[in-house]
């Protein structure tokens, strides 16, 4: 199997993003109120932005779709 390199940045920016969102609780003892009330919502949507990059759209279209998807996603996670 072949391993696309042009995704590997996306692919690594999106696990950045989890691994912010998994430690948001340590990084709010740095940071204070403000990454403890919106640490998590930062680092979701940033993550959830590079998964939806991922998909092989087109090129014109690749960062739109991405967007859209990722606003839809934490809006709909935010409702929940």
């Amino acid at each position: 199997m072949m391993i696309n390199r042009d995704r590997v940045p996306d692919v690594l920016l999106a696990l950045l993003g989890v691994l912010a969102l998994l430690l948001k609780s340590q990084l709010a003892r740095c940071g204070g109120l403000l990454v403890h009330d919106y640490g998590g919502n930062v680092a979701a949507s940033f993550a959830v932005f590079f998964v939806f990059k991922l998909p092989d759209f087109p090129n014109r279209f690749r960062l739109a779709i991405a967007a859209v998807l990722a606003l839809l996603a934490t809006q709909l996670f935010e409702a929940t």
